[in-house]
Formats: C-alpha cells, sequence, structure tokens
C-alpha cells in the first residue's frame, strides 16, 4: 500500500495495526531501534495498572512523596511534586499519563517496586514475555539514556524500541481495564482541583487537528525521538462495502516527527485515510446473497445420498480489507477427492478405498476433511479453512451384500428341499394298518 505517497508522512518510523486481528495494515522502517522518549510512560502506568487490578494498592490510596520520586531533570515537565505532599495513586497514574510528568512516573515505581531500579527491571521483564525483543527500558520516564539506577546520564544506558514493539505493549497494556481508562481520558481532574488536559489534545486544539476518532492516546518527545505518538482508534468506514456494520478498531505508532504538530497530523491522516478506503468485507464475492456461496459438489458412489454440497464455511468471517482490492475464494480439494467437471460450481467424487473389514457399510462422518478453502486479498492469503463434509454419508458394500442374499437364498432352499425331502420319505415308510 503506497500509503506515504498520499498521506505524506512526517514521522520516520510507523506502523499501523488492526487490533482485532493483529494485522499489519501499513509499516515505515517499523523495526529501527530508535528513543522513544515518554512512551515509555505506557509502560510504567500499565504496571501502576496492574498493582491496582491485582489489590496490592487501591486507587485512592495516598502516596507520601519522597526525594527519590522527585529527583528529575530540570529539562522534563515536573508536576512540582514536594517531598512529604500526599496524593493519591489514581492522581499520579493521571499526572504521569496525560500532561507526562517524570516526577509522577518515578513516584508511581518507587511506590509498585519498591525502587526505580526494581521497577524498570519489572518493566523489561514484561517487555520480554510480550516478545518485545527489540525493546530496552533503562528508565520509567523517557529519557534517552539514564544511569542504572534510572536517572539521566548522558552516557548511560540507552533507552529504545520500535514501531512495531511499541505497538504491541499498547495492544497488551489496553487489556487493563484502569490502563485502559486513563489511556482515553482526555481531561481529568486531581482530588486538589488541579485540571489536566493530554498532550494530543492540546495539540490537536492548538492546530485544527480532528481527533475524535482517537480513543487513547501517549505521545513523547527528546530531541533525539523527535515527536513520537502511540494511539488506538475507533471508527466508522465511509464506505461499508461490506455491509458488516462493524466499526474498525486500530493501533498506530509515528516516532520520530520532526515539526510540532507532526506526530498528531501523521496519525490522524492515517486514520482518515482507512476510513475513507477501507471497510470490513467478506473474501467471498457473493458477500451480499442471502445464502451462503455454494463452492463445490461431491459425489458418491453405492452411498445414502448421491451427492453433497459444500458451502463457504468463512462467510461470517470480515476482513478489513481495502474497498479495491482483488477477493478470491478458491476451494482446494483433498487427497480423497478427485475433479470430475469444471464448471462454476465444479464436480467432484469421493475416492472411498473400499475398506469394509467384514461390514455391509461404512459411514463417513460429517468431520471427514475434504479440503480446504483459501481466501484472498490482491494475491495476499487472508485465511485456510478446512474443509468437512457437513452431513455423515454411509457407503454400502453391496458384492458382499448380494453375495449373502445369495448365499441365504441358497441356503433356504436347501432347507426347503431336504425339509421336502425327508417329508415325501418319511411318508412313504409309515407302516401299513392291520384290519
Amino acid at each position: 500500500m503506497q500509503l506515504t505517497g498520499e498521506v505524506g508522512l512526517n514521522s520516520r518510523n510507523v506502523i499501523v495495526v488492526n487490533l482485532d486481528g493483529g494485522d499489519v495494515l501499513f509499516e515505515q522502517d517499523a523495526d529501527e531501534q530508535v528513543e522513544v522518549a515518554s512512551l515509555t510512560k505506557i509502560m510504567t502506568v500499565y504496571l501502576a495498572a496492574e498493582a491496582v487490578e491485582s489489590g496490592k494498592i487501591k486507587l485512592e490510596d495516598e502516596i507520601t512523596i519522597t526525594a527519590e520520586m522527585i529527583k528529575v531533570d530540570p529539562e522534563f515537565v515536573k508536576a512540582g511534586l514536594y517531598v512529604g505532599q500526599k496524593i493519591t495513586f489514581e492522581d499520579l497514574m493521571y499526572l504521569t499519563l496525560l500532561p507526562s510528568n517524570a516526577d509522577a512516573a518515578q513516584a508511581l515505581a518507587v511506590t509498585v517496586g519498591g525502587s526505580i531500579k526494581d521497577f524498570i527491571a519489572t518493566m523489561n521483564e514484561t517487555a520480554w514475555n510480550w516478545k518485545m525483543e527489540s525493546t530496552h527500558f533503562s528508565n520509567v520516564v523517557g529519557y534517552d539514556m539514564a544511569d542504572e539506577d534510572g536517572y539521566i546520564l548522558a552516557d548511560g544506558e540507552k533507552n529504545y524500541s520500535t514501531a512495531r514493539d511499541v505497538a504491541n505493549m499498547v495492544k497488551h497494556a489496553i487489556e487493563n481495564p484502569t490502563f485502559e481508562k486513563v489511556f482515553g481520558t482526555r481531561e481529568y481532574t486531581t482530588e486538589a482541583g488541579a485540571k489536566l488536559e493530554s498532550t494530543t489534545q492540546t495539540t490537536s486544539k492548538r492546530f485544527g487537528l480532528d481527533t475524535e476518532m482517537i480513543t487513547g492516546v501517549k505521545t513523547g518527545f527528546t530531541g533525539a525521538a523527535g515527536r513520537c505518538l502511540a494511539s488506538t482508534a475507533e471508527f466508522e468506514s465511509k464506505n461499508d462495502l461490506g455491509k458488516s456494520g462493524l466499526k474498525p478498531r486500530l493501533i498506530a505508532v509515528t516516532l520520530g516527527a520532526e515539526t510540532s504538530d507532526g506526530h498528531v497530523r501523521d496519525t490522524v491522516n492515517m486514520y482518515d485515510y482507512f476510513a475513507d478506503n477501507y471497510s470490513y468485507r467478506l473474501a467471498s464475492e457473493a458477500i451480499l446473497t442471502e445464502t451462503k456461496p455454494l463452492m463445490a459438489y461431491i459425489g458418491f458412489e453405492n452411498a445414502s445420498v448421491e451427492t453433497v454440497n459444500i458451502y463457504e464455511l468463512g462467510d461470517s468471517t470480515y476482513y478489513f480489507l481495502n474497498n479495491n482490492a482483488e477477493t478470491k475464494t478458491q476451494f482446494i480439494a483433498g487427497e480423497n477427492i478427485t475433479l470430475v467437471e469444471e464448471a462454476e460450481v465444479p464436480v467432484y467424487r469421493y475416492n472411498f478405498d473400499g475398506n469394509f473389514g467384514f461390514n455391509f457399510a461404512k459411514t463417513i462422518p460429517a468431520s471427514e476433511r475434504v479440503g480446504t478453502v483459501k481466501y484472498t486479498a490482491d494475491e495476499k492469503i487472508l485465511n485456510e479453512i478446512d474443509v468437512t463434509l457437513g452431513q455423515d454419508v454411509t457407503i454400502y458394500n453391496y458384492p458382499m451384500i448380494f453375495g449373502t442374499i445369495v448365499t441365504s437364498a441358497a441356503a433356504i432352499a436347501l432347507a426347503i428341499g431336504l425339509f421336502v425331502k425327508f417329508k415325501i420319505l418319511g411318508h412313504r415308510q409309515q407302516p401299513k394298518p392291520r384290519w
């Protein structure tokens, strides 16, 4: 897909993923390891949300701020927390994700992990469990480099990830309902009455960008990372070609934008592109028919039925496709199926191996695999599904049945003949009465 030419991206590293199914819709240098700035805080807040979900801590619990929590480089955004201050755990989560306050992020880390260093170890362990193999966290804030305790250091340990790994992180993180709620909040008021606004909403207002479709978001910026953004979106397709009524849910990650609005503008433009040009469609061309598309006929000899109709099994499976994509549904016969007649609905013959054993009949179960239905869009395989008969078919052993009938008839005839013979003989040998 030539999205770059149609949208004009400002970001260096980009990926768009379908949240329902996980297929990648577009990518640009998505595996390059780069700085991701405050997108790091997605993992920070996720682990805080996990502590809430596990019962380790409550949202309303008051946290007492310590010196370790507020040791933050002066160039980074801070909430202005001070030693001895009491603040709810919930407020710290929103302060971390919405205005991206570094001191709030470190307060979460110390509260949950005991120390920033131990918390970072859990971040990397979680990333590894999520198969974010190109990611390493050296701090909880998003510094490009940090010392072994997670504080900013010019020649320290690098903090990096990839667009693909960040998308994977978002996918996993929003499975936590507490995180998803914070991630999807645009405005929040703290216990102290401070009004918070997400950085994306601030940027979209400033540049007049419509971000209504965005359902969750986190931004980031450092000189090395550029402007970064990770988000989720849900929208209605402008042209619902498949008449599915389904709303696409996507994840978009943009890294390394050079302009102050580039990361948001790229994200909005990409979501608009997919809303305009994509929709959920059935792979079959017969998507508007009321009945299932008939794939093939399979004939049987000496059986309880002459023909079994094979229908497309995936006609209720929708795929998020370009409205101009050429789709194709193909039935591929199994090993025990032979093509008899090529037609719009081809005719096949079931090849029975003839092994009846000592039985008069053998039933081929409905679970018997007879082939595969393959779905493609623009020659890209979407899915391959095994096809079964759909009903039991009984094949009769007519030679054995006929032989048994003949043998039985001969035996009956012999028995009758013997009976008659002995009856006659017995009659002849009866003694004559004496008068």
